[in-house]
């Protein structure tokens, strides 16, 4: 691996990383496996290359182009967060000349940073600048939704509150933890067979398939997003506004809940938020939005309904079509 990593190595590969990608993106992020890549080659060489990698990034950082930005906050962002978590634990098996060549180099560049940054490359260096938050918490959020899907039934009892902090938390500003809380789900559940049959019979919704586990986080978020859409930002800035970030973060729950066996649980948040994902695919200044509620609409279409509800969605439909 010493051999194979030589003198032109980081060059080639920010020459890779900064071109520009074929796919369309509706946000600018960094791409996690690059990121991973050089908190691996960090870690697994104790900084031995800071030599050869920080003449590289210097013109990368320093240059306009958004794709060479993005480039130099992935090698920076991975070198910090593979040398960091170490320095701080076990100093000692760091050489200070390391410690000090990495600092004496980026601490007077901040302001170089903070100069280039754009709103098409704001987002990149606010991750470089926060640390490990967004992929350490993307880590953390998928662990619980592991141990949710897990325990199954058995986790009803404290789901409450960590719905509570999946909602809260629609409006994260990393592309990654959105997609994490909208792996989110609850199921229904009874101590017994002779207690499932009690709330049938004097519950008109023991299953909550017509009220909705969620309905008070949902209907919080609905009562807010008109204003959170007349707050939007205008492009190229749109998709750093609340109303997209929380409005993509409730349609990848919606697409994830109604692609899944308890697609009848998140029906009737969906019939509540029609009128937000008609009005949100018919927005043209944000693809991306457009895109995915069109595609939870058309989800939503083919999830089988019940004839008890079938006028209920066709007058939500109706109402909300002169909307």
């Amino acid at each position: 691996m010493h051999s194979f990593i030589g003198e032109g190595y980081f060059a080639q590969l920010a020459t890779l990383w900064s071109q520009e990608s074929s796919k369309a993106s509706g946000s600018p992020h960094l791409h996690a496996e690059n990121v991973i890549f050089m908190i691996t080659l960090a870690k697994l060489f104790n900084g031995e290359h800071l030599h050869l990698i920080l003449p590289v990034v210097e013109p990368l950082m320093t240059g306009t182009d958004k794709f060479k930005q993005a480039a130099a906050a992935e090698m920076l962002t991975g070198l910090l967060r593979g040398i960091l978590p170490v320095l701080y634990r076990w100093s000692k098996h760091w050489p200070k000349q390391t410690r000090e060549e990495l600092w004496s180099w980026l601490t007077p560049r901040f302001d170089v940073i903070l100069a280039q940054a754009k709103p098409d490359t704001v987002s990149y260096w606010t991750s470089f600048l926060e640390g490990d938050s967004a992929f350490s918490m993307t880590k953390a959020l998928n662990i619980i939704v592991v141990f949710i899907d897990s325990v199954g039934v058995r986790f009803n009892g404290v789901s409450e509150k960590y719905s509570s902090i999946f909602f809260d938390n629609a409006d994260s500003n990393y592309a990654e933890i959105r997609t994490s809380i909208a792996k989110y789900q609850w199921r229904p559940a009874y101590p017994s067979a002779h207690a499932l049959l009690v709330a049938c019979a004097g519950s008109p919704d023991p299953l909550q398939i017509r009220q909705g586990f969620f309905s008070y986080h949902v209907q919080s978020i609905i009562d807010n997003l008109p204003k959170w859409k007349d707050e939007r930002f205008p492009p190229p800035r749109v998709s750093q506004s609340r109303y997209y970030k929380v409005g993509l973060t409730m349609l990848l729950w919606l697409w994830v809940s109604l692609y899944s066996p308890e697609a009848c649980l998140v029906r009737p948040h969906a019939m509540a938020l029609l009128p937000e994902l008609l009005s949100m695919s018919e927005l043209s200044d944000n693809p991306e939005l457009q895109k995915y509620s069109s595609a939870a609409l058309r989800v939503f279409s083919s999830v089988h309904l019940p004839s008890s509800l079938t006028q209920i969605v066709l007058e939500n439909l109706v109402s909300a079509i002169p909307q």
